[in-house]
């Protein structure tokens, strides 16, 4: 019975439910994300436009070579600090928490002038 989809007390929707049966995928899969949120001081900056395009290279690095999500989330109007945070969507726990400490670790050794303050990561179960 499909799991995800099909609720016979509600009236779920029985075809739906009879092709992802067809297909095997019958019950609810295992989804993960994985978090991270990190603080970032970048002491060679002197103003917001430089620390714009610092930040703005790694984002796009991490996207690029991670495939991962990326955004900046805080600290917009400072100019030696920035928080950016980072996620990834795994249908195995160890591989979202793998994501994750890449992408630590790609800051911590290839953004050169760039020191992480403090992170926070997490893998949260949706399932």
């Amino acid at each position: 019975m499909c799991a995800l989809y099909h609720n016979q007390e509600k009236g779920g929707n029985n075809n739906l439910c009879e092709r992802y049966e067809e297909l095997g995928w019958s019950g609810v899969k295992k989804v993960y994300v994985g978090v991270c949120r990190l603080t970032l001081e970048i002491p060679e900056s002197h103003s917001l436009k430089e620390k714009r395009r610092r930040v703005r290279s790694i984002i796009d690095r991490l996207r690029i070579r991670h495939r991962l999500s990326v955004a900046e989330t805080g600290f917009q109007d400072t100019w030696q600090t920035a928080e950016i945070g980072i996620s990834a969507v795994s249908g195995d726990s160890t591989l979202a928490r793998k994501l994750i400490e890449a992408a630590i670790e790609y800051v911590e050794t290839e953004a050169l002038d760039v020191s992480i303050i403090e992170e926070d990561t997490d893998v949260i179960d949706l399932s």
